[in-house]
């Protein structure tokens, strides 16, 4: 016997009337019998009537009252139902009778019909649902025990994955913050040591061409400050990068400067800077003149040092 013998029978006390795929139809017609002693089911075969259709399709309700019965998916049991009643016809159509329990039999007539024929097959056996005896002290104790770990351990999973989720969390934004710093330091450090000033090679049409001071010395020539004037190192860049400040120099001396740079460190932080200066012998009150002529070649703002 198939689990949907009992359903049909069970389906039909409840909602009296069933559609069989291909098959027909099932219909109680009258009174149930009231359940006999020791649970034993009434039987329904003298209130069930049978139609023959071969256009009938299965009952909605039954798919879903069979969906609720076995807590299974509703498409599943639906594509379940379908092949069951399948293997039904096939075994109709070679001369065997489908017995659905408590109701009666189906079979294939002569004429290529179904017929019903009612008959004294025991109907399933109603199975009661055991629940908890709360009569017994102790076995209500447990039941209220065992209902209230189950809660408390579904609680502490959920608390679980909760903290494990935020620590995943933290990593993924400690992860992104370490990157920003990393790419933001990197750009500064690049910034530090890439030229602040270049001296332009070529100049527009309609600008004035600042030409060296007539003042400032070939880079050839030594420097050697006379009594009345003072020599004096006129910073225009600082730097990190050692290499920027003896690329810088060089150029500066190509264009007939008298260029040079030293070197400071800081004695709290060990970190070494360059500073890149013009050199030149001049007096005291022509420091100014010659400062402002250095700041119109370049930009930056012009420090002066007296040797």
């Amino acid at each position: 016997m198939s689990k949907y013998d009992a359903l049909v029978y069970d389906f039909l006390v409840e909602h009296k009337q069933i559609s069989i795929e291909k098959i027909g139809t099932l219909q109680v017609v009258g009174p149930i019998p009231p359940i006999e002693k020791d649970n034993v089911l009434p039987s329904l075969k003298d209130v069930v009537q049978f139609n023959f259709d071969k256009k009938a399709t299965t009952s909605l309700q039954f798919i879903e009252f069979a969906a609720a019965r076995f807590a299974k998916n509703k498409s599943l049991v639906a594509s379940d139902i379908e092949s069951y009643f399948e293997q039904v016809r096939q075994f109709i159509n070679i001369g065997k009778q489908y017995v659905i329990p408590g109701v009666g039999m189906i079979g294939m007539l002569k004429i290529g019909q179904y017929d019903f024929t009612p008959n004294e097959t025991p109907p399933p056996a109603a199975i009661p649902k055991p629940q908890p005896n709360f009569n017994d002290t102790k076995a209500e104790t447990a039941y209220e025990t065992e209902t209230v770990q189950k809660t408390t351990n579904k609680t502490s999973q959920q608390t679980l994955l909760s903290i494990v989720a935020i620590f995943i969390g933290v990593l993924v934004v400690a992860g992104i913050g370490y990157f920003v710093y990393t790419l933001v330091t990197g750009n500064t450090n690049n910034e530090e040591n890439t030229a602040t000033t270049e001296i332009a090679t070529t100049a527009d049409t309609t600008a004035t061409v600042v030409q060296p001071d007539t003042v400032l010395l070939n880079n050839n020539s030594q420097i050697q400050p006379t009594s009345d004037s003072v020599l004096y190192k006129f910073i225009h860049e600082t730097t990190a990068s050692r290499n920027r400040a003896i690329s810088r120099t060089a150029k500066l001396k190509a264009y007939g400067y008298n260029a040079d740079f030293d070197s400071i460190t800081d004695p709290a932080t060990a970190v070494t800077k360059y500073r890149l200066f013009v050199a030149a012998n001049r007096l005291n009150g022509d420091t100014l003149k010659l400062k402002d002529s250095l700041q119109q070649l370049f930009t930056p703002r012009i420090i002066t040092i007296a040797q």
